[in-house]
């Protein structure tokens, strides 16, 4: 299916393509959600616009998707990266924590953070548009050690992922 005008795509009934499922744009002979590939030779954007009307090369992937050799897709993994405005603030002192994920894909990662001390969820944060979560522990923490780590619950386009871990100490 090629598309030499760059019209958006639009479900044809006598191609048994369907219409679209929410957050994606159909099923291809590549399957894939969001990005697909029809008739093995053209790919269009989730909003529905042609991407290329070339083949892909065979084990290529689709935007926002790992593809294996088998034809299947797996969620990308986020990286990032957990950082506290103090490691050792006086006990009950106000600590933000910002949870800064890279989507290593052009589709940004959006959600909740859950921020967690001793694997105890302490409060939770939504991404910006520039993929950070900030929270701010104004209660502060009681005199000791606390392990600090932020966790993203994946969805269909990112797995899950757990920051690296802060220790905080305070007096």
């Amino acid at each position: 299916m090629t598309n030499p005008d760059q019209q958006p795509w639009a479900p044809d009934p006598d191609r048994r393509v369907g219409t679209p499922p929410s957050g994606g744009i159909g099923t291809g002979s590549g399957g894939e959600r969001g990005t697909s590939v029809f008739d093995g030779n053209a790919t269009f954007r989730e909003d529905g616009s042609l991407l290329t009307s070339a083949a892909r090369p065979a084990g290529g992937s689709a935007q926002g998707y790992n593809r294996s050799s088998a034809g299947t897709t797996a969620p990308l993994t986020p990286t990032g990266v957990l950082s506290a405005t103090s490691l050792t603030p006086a006990a009950l002192a106000s600590v933000t924590f910002t949870a800064n994920l890279d989507s290593v894909s052009s589709f940004a990662i959006t959600g909740v953070v859950t921020f967690l001390r001793n694997g105890v969820s302490i409060g939770t944060a939504t991404l910006d548009g520039s993929e950070d979560a900030v929270f701010v522990r104004t209660a502060g923490f009681s005199a000791g050690t606390h392990t600090i780590t932020a966790t993203y619950p994946g969805n269909t386009r990112y797995s899950a992922f757990t920051t690296n871990a802060l220790t905080v100490t305070t007096a």
